[in-house]
């Protein structure tokens, strides 16, 4: 079967199509919640519109490597592992989403942009190894997970207004970031910024609280304010060589 139609249906429970290596196109006008593994293991469809689409399972096409283009815009609620490991998406856009569970577009090598205005908390290991992106819009995002953008080499520039919380790791290996705009941010995790080869200065006007080796092996850094911090933890800006106050 290399196409179906089920635009009738509006909820699809767990393992729909798992492991269908057939499967090449799907109509789902209708569909508004899909449950876990849902299309996982997919290696034929290069298309997915869901308009109505508003809550996703775990694993959502989840291993489909063909897949390059996706439109859901009414989305609100994903869930973990979502399109893992995909080659194909370059720039995804979801308008409504507010909530997105770990593993979110972890590992999708060929994504570049991503858009997500209404998104408020982001969970761990938020694109992680997603080494291409380069544009990410999250301006309404107030707390940050473990792992966000772990070892990615084409991102310039973080900026998140109103973010006050952040998890270990963040851009941890994140060798191109020049510019970073947190300015209500009060704590950051353990190796905040860790190995980070191209930023010269930074600005947290609110930070309150670090973790162990806060912007450690940040070698560029030539002008740091750092707010209210007054505990410096252990691996505090080691390495850096060129800090001038």
């Amino acid at each position: 079967m290399k196409e179906i139609n089920i635009n009738k249906a509006e909820i699809i429970s767990d393992g729909f199509m798992f492991k269908n290596t057939v499967l090449e196109r799907i109509m789902v006008d209708n569909l508004k919640k899909v449950n876990d593994y849902f299309l996982s293991l997919n290696s034929k469809v290069r298309e997915f519109n869901a308009p109505n689409l508003e809550l996703i399972g775990n694993y959502f096409m989840q291993f489909n490597t063909s897949l390059n283009k996706l439109f859901l815009p009414r989305v609100r609620e994903i869930g973990a592992a979502f399109l893992n490991v995909n080659s194909k998406l370059s720039v995804l856009e979801f308008p409504e989403l507010v909530i997105i569970d770990i593993g979110f577009l972890e590992n999708c090598n060929s994504l570049r942009k991503i858009d997500l205005p209404s998104v408020i908390s982001i969970n761990n290991e938020f694109c992680m190894h997603a080494d291409n992106l380069s544009e990410i819009n999250i301006p309404n995002v107030i707390e940050i997970g473990n792992n966000f953008l772990l070892t990615n080499d084409r991102l310039t520039k973080i900026e998140a207004p109103n973010v006050i919380v952040i998890g270990d790791n963040f851009c941890k290996n994140s060798t191109s970031i020049v510019e970073v705009n947190l300015p209500k941010l009060v704590v950051a995790g353990q190796d905040f910024l860790k190995s980070n080869l191209a930023l010269t200065q930074i600005n947290l006007p609110n930070i309150k609280y670090v973790e162990d080796n806060f912007l450690f092996n940040n070698r560029s850094i030539t002008d740091a304010s750092l707010g209210y911090l007054e505990v410096l933890p252990t691996g505090f800006m080691f390495n850096n060589r060129f800090l001038k106050k």
